[in-house]
């Protein structure tokens, strides 16, 4: 069977030719560009049956980064796999956000439920003179965090911490995409069923993580630090009433390219 054959059949059977490319791509080990070019080359049997069997994984719900192993965020590759939720374009806002607010100038940060660790090492790439810390109470994040860090050669400290139990220091700026999904809220059955319900869900509102932060976060800030948080789609108004409420200044309510308020900038007030 051609690569185009192969391609083909696997696409229509996806809802998506360029998954199926992908996925090909990713069982012969070269690029998506690569596997239009040789269309007309013959599978290899093993690669054949190879390639089925991650279309048949993709049929049936498991999330295409987990498949390959990898996905994109700020232009470049993040492992990720089960356990670690997979970055989000949403979460791009947020990274750019926090580079236009702080130029190159040193500064110590935090990233708050670093996760696959995309946030953390973006900003130490985009800003290396910056000293990037992560935490995250999930082991597996933390596993994913320090491979990324080293495969992409960003120098960042990552610990295990549930909340700031093992944070001794304060920080210039705080950074976060904290869980902020109401249990109720309508999730895809891909999201649900293989992303890790702890990266997703905060109480029974979306709101815990917000909560303890607001409460928490001014004492590891430094006098006039920041805190830039990725909120959901639906708390726009809710998540900034609820820092002012605690004593917070909101700074900024930035949206995404959908025009969706998506972060929110805050600072304690003396």
């Amino acid at each position: 069977m051609t690569i185009r054959t192969a391609v083909k059949a696997a696409g229509d059977e996806l809802g998506s030719l360029i998954e199926a490319q992908v996925l090909c791509g990713f069982c012969l080990g070269v690029t998506r560009s690569q596997v239009v070019a040789w269309a007309g080359q013959t599978l290899s049997p093993h690669d054949e049956a190879a390639f089925r069997a991650l279309v048949e994984e993709r049929r049936v719900g498991t999330p295409l980064a987990y498949l390959i192993g990898s996905k994109e965020f700020f232009g470049r590759d993040f492992m990720v796999g089960p356990g670690v939720l997979i970055p989000r374009e949403d979460t791009e806002t947020l990274i750019e956000v926090t580079l236009r607010r702080h130029t190159k100038e040193a500064k110590s940060v935090l990233d708050f439920g670093t996760g696959s660790g995309c946030i953390a090492v973006s900003l130490k790439l985009e800003r290396p003179v910056w000293t990037v810390s992560a935490v995250d109470i999930s082991v597996s994040a933390v596993e994913f965090s320090l491979k990324n860090a080293k495969n992409l050669c960003a120098k960042i400290q990552v610990l295990r911490s549930e909340g700031f139990e093992q944070v001794n220091n304060s920080f210039d700026l705080i950074v976060s995409n904290p869980p902020y999904i109401d249990p109720a809220e309508s999730l895809s059955q891909e999201v649900r069923d293989h992303e890790p319900e702890l990266a997703l869900f905060a109480g029974l509102d979306g709101m815990d993580c917000y909560r303890y932060l607001a409460q928490e976060a001014h004492n590891f800030l430094t006098p006039g630090g920041e805190m830039i948080l990725e909120i959901g789609y639906l708390q726009g108004d809710s998540v900034p009433r609820l820092f002012e409420e605690q004593g917070w200044r909101v700074d900024e309510v930035a949206t995404d390219l959908n025009g969706i308020r998506r972060v929110v900038v805050v600072s304690r007030m003396s």
